[in-house]
């Protein structure tokens, strides 16, 4: 082989080597971007929060929307989507087309143990066209708190870490997220998860019974009984339709008194930076 050669093709496996590396810092890059403010781990460590107040006062003007308080002027509405049972108060939250295939891990912290109530926060455009923007749960301990009298601002977000990504978060420095590929979120128990995967095979379709649910006109949310799970899945349309989305938990002065699902419809939160 001529010398010539050689030199191109030593050039070809440099050239390539250099690429690989400038791709990983492009990507290494764009993760340092994603949260990037100074005390970021320390922050992560002792628990993250963010304020979102623009939900909250759109959540407020649905449950005016409820009692019929102005109810036809007003652009939001509060719709119950079904209950959940949480024998050990696991929760987990995803594209409900891929429970059976994907290995989705419940929160790490858990949820009160019962049954829950889930409502969905639905807002309208300038077109009146709905949306689910967000599904709440509160727990039996937000009944002792007087809504009316807490600032809007006054709430915390506190994002609700999968079991096994809280470190791997930590480390690619960035808030953990769901995704959803069908356009469409699903809720179901870490038993019932067990239970639905015992009768599905990984490689196989989702239960037809998913598919019928949402064939017919797109409903905005929907609950799936199968046998052998304790609940029906609760599936809601994402409003924003497929892409990525955080889960919280609903805190005040700590304490967390609800959960929620965010569909990125209205605004977004804000970190709460430490003090320096």
């Amino acid at each position: 082989m001529k010398a010539f050669d050689l030199f191109n093709i030593l050039a070809i496996v440099i050239a390539f080597f250099l690429l690989l590396v400038l791709v990983f810092f492009i990507l290494q890059m764009l993760r340092s971007r994603q949260q990037s403010f100074p005390g970021f781990e320390e922050w992560m460590i002792l628990g993250s929060v963010h304020r979102f107040p623009e939900l909250f006062e759109m959540f407020a003007l649905a449950e005016m929307s409820k009692a019929g308080v102005n109810s036809s002027e007003l652009p939001v509405r509060l719709e119950t989507v079904g209950q959940i049972e949480l024998a050990s108060g696991y929760l987990v939250v995803g594209d409900p087309f891929y429970f059976h295939a994907n290995d989705f891990e419940p929160f790490d912290e858990t949820l009160p143990a019962g049954k829950h109530t889930i409502e969905a926060l639905i807002v309208r455009d300038r077109n009146q066209v709905p949306s689910i923007a967000a599904l709440r749960i509160l727990f039996p301990k937000s009944s002792e708190v007087d809504f009316k009298n807490v600032a809007l601002d006054s709430w915390e977000l506190r994002p609700a870490f999968p079991a096994d990504s809280r470190f791997r978060c930590l480390e690619q420095r960035y808030l953990p997220a769901f995704g959803v590929q069908s356009g469409y979120a699903g809720l179901i128990s870490k038993e019932d998860l067990l239970a639905y995967k015992g009768r599905c095979q990984a490689d196989s379709q989702a239960p037809v019974e998913l598919a019928e649910a949402v064939s017919a006109g797109g409903p905005l949310h929907e609950k799936v009984a199968l046998s052998g799970l304790q609940s029906p899945i609760i599936m809601a349309k994402a409003g924003a339709g497929v892409g990525s989305y955080r889960s919280y938990f609903i805190s005040l002065k700590g304490e967390h008194l609800g959960f929620l699902v965010d569909f990125a419809v209205i605004g977004q939160p804000e970190p709460v930076e430490l003090a320096s």
